[in-house]
């Protein structure tokens, strides 16, 4: 089963607190130049506004799609219990226990919550093979995609990305509400968006190859 979050919507399984929605859209109105929608945190949209919020769903949701595998991703956890009555291999497809799951790459497997290296990948890394004789409860940390939101998103919804990439959202429905009016203006916000999306993906690179190379020497677990 997947473990459940705290009952604060803002808050992630780690309790990591999230930007809302409603912090998204006044961060899209200002960089929009809709300042005087805002005030206090309270939005007041006018016709214009209004505009912008209405395509806001949607182009969320493809912003969050290009940013899902940019390299920093949300890590969660799931429990698998095992009898450990079986012989041989025991198979897992972690897609199926978890929907929002997309690699394992330098998280931790335990056994009764103590590290277990007795495990293999399958089926491109989303299926755990484990010894069939295993008796205990499995705790699995992955890497997962963000949560896909609804085609009407609350004000509180939270936005459960990590500071990079939500720092990159703004920007890029921006450029996808400007490219309306003026091309040449939002095309050229948009290529900033991507030359950022390059530049946070080589930087993960980078951690992710100094990751696994310390994994590899056996000095840290993560």
């Amino acid at each position: 089963m997947i473990q459940p979050e705290g009952l604060d919507k803002r808050k992630g399984a780690v309790g990591i607190e999230y930007p809302t929605y409603k912090d998204l859209c006044i961060d899209v109105l200002l960089r929009m130049g809709e300042e005087q929608c805002v005030t206090n945190g309270v939005i007041t949209p006018s016709a214009a506004a209004s505009a912008f919020l209405k395509a806001m769903p949607a182009l969320t949701q493809q912003g969050l799609a290009l940013l899902a595998t940019a390299g920093r991703y949300l890590v969660r956890e799931m429990t698998i219990d095992q009898p450990g009555d079986g012989d041989g291999v025991a198979r897992y497809d972690l897609r199926e226990r978890a929907p929002d799951f997309y690699s394992l790459m330098a998280r931790r497997v335990l056994l009764n919550d103590e590290p277990c290296a007795e495990y293999s990948l399958e089926g491109g890394g989303a299926v755990l093979c484990v010894p069939a004789r295993k008796r205990g409860v499995w705790r699995v940390y992955y890497n997962a995609y963000p949560a896909r939101l609804p085609a009407e998103i609350a004000d509180d919804t939270p936005l459960e990305v990590v500071p990079e990439v939500y720092a990159l959202l703004p920007l890029f429905i921006e450029g996808r509400l400007r490219i309306i009016h003026d091309e040449d203006y939002g095309t050229a916000i948009l290529n900033e968006f991507e030359q950022r999306r390059a530049e946070l993906e080589s930087r993960s690179r980078a951690f992710w190859d100094v990751v696994a190379t310390v994994l590899r020497e056996g000095s840290v677990a993560l």
